[in-house]
């Protein structure tokens, strides 16, 4: 009775704990894909055993804490190196914004991290129209260097957002 229930609940927080811990090295690694998986089963646990095992919605609410932090400073990166001079800094960044939106599903529910997205977005749009600007003006000059180059630029920039 009692005695077996309580070792199956100490059992199972345990269990939690490993899975919170692999869910936290997930995120320090970049591997978006097990990190949600992580999620995915403290988020289940959350809604079955919950009473049972209390510490399953602090470590779960710890978690998808600190994957939207993470989220937030990446975008916070990626959001000044597209206002900077050379938009370019953006890129090596551009793979871990991906993982985190295609992979991990409860960023797209939270609003901080949803609008802290859009305006990613919008800065790309932005910043490819103003090279867009600048490759127009550098055309109207007829200096034949400068224009090969911006071409170059304005086509790799291009190419980068296009994959």
């Amino acid at each position: 009775g009692r005695r077996t229930y309580n070792n199956l609940t100490k059992k199972l927080s345990h269990e939690v704990q490993q899975i919170y811990g692999r869910g936290n090295q997930s995120l320090k690694r970049r591997e978006f894909r097990t990190l949600n998986e992580s999620l995915c089963l403290l988020n289940l646990g959350n809604k079955i055993l919950v009473k049972h095992i209390p510490i399953m919605s602090s470590k779960l609410q710890e978690l998808k804490d600190k994957t939207v932090e993470d989220f937030l400073a990446l975008c916070k990166i990626l959001q000044d190196a597209l206002e900077s001079e050379n938009c370019r800094e953006f890129e090596p960044y551009f793979p871990d914004l991906r993982g985190f939106i295609i992979d991990v599903n409860c960023l797209t529910k939270n609003s901080d991290a949803a609008k802290s997205f859009s305006l990613v977005n919008q800065l790309v749009y932005e910043r490819l129209s103003k090279e867009i600007s600048s490759l127009d003006k550098t055309l109207d000059s007829f200096e034949f260097n400068d224009m090969k180059q911006k071409i170059e630029e304005v086509r790799s920039f291009g190419s980068f957002i296009a994959e």
